[in-house]
């Protein structure tokens, strides 16, 4: 059975890794993450996150491409990224748009497509060393835009759970690189 009690001591040391003068952005993408109880492996995700985002000093203004990006994290950019912005979405669709962006997305030594992954480290991760509000950020609302949709699905869907861990890693990997 999955995790899915999420304390507010938890939530609460989330919030609290953010500095007074954290990038709004951050703080409004975390507060959308944190909406809802998804468990110790969505808060480890969060983390990590956050960790790489302190590495910045959670001020970066990298930009991720946008070719291939689901137009619902546009369209949450474009409401200020109201942490209430859920978008109606079929998630089977958004979720092989989420993988074609985030496959996208990697360095061209890494070839992933939907539901197929790579532990193979064969370069730099400068294409995805994207801290601040338009980098990864961006990752963060669209797995949560999807996870949101597939609700209580959300832990047997293995597109999803593949997704997410598939986040952790490159996180891991960025917050571990030189």
């Amino acid at each position: 059975m999955a995790d899915v009690n999420q304390t507010p001591e938890s939530t609460n040391s989330l919030i609290a890794m953010l500095p007074n003068d954290c990038s709004n952005g951050i703080k409004l993408t975390l507060n959308l993450a944190l909406a809802d109880s998804w468990g110790s492996k969505w808060e480890d995700l969060l983390k990590l996150w956050l960790q790489f985002e302190k590495m910045h000093n959670f001020k970066g203004s990298s930009h991720l491409g946008t070719a291939s990006r689901p137009r619902e994290v546009g369209d949450w950019i474009q409401r200020a990224r109201s942490a209430s912005f859920r978008p109606v979405i079929e998630p089977t669709t958004y979720g092989q748009r989420f993988w074609n962006w985030w496959a996208g997305l990697q360095p061209e030594w890494r070839v992933i497509q939907q539901n197929t992954t790579s532990r193979s480290i064969a370069g730099s991760w400068e294409a995805l060393n994207k801290p601040g509000t338009n980098g990864l950020a961006s990752v963060i609302a669209a797995l949560f835009f999807w996870g949101f949709r597939l609700g209580e699905e959300r832990e047997a869907t293995s597109s999803w759970v593949l997704a997410r861990d598939d986040v952790h890693w490159v996180l891991t990997q960025l917050s571990t690189s030189d």
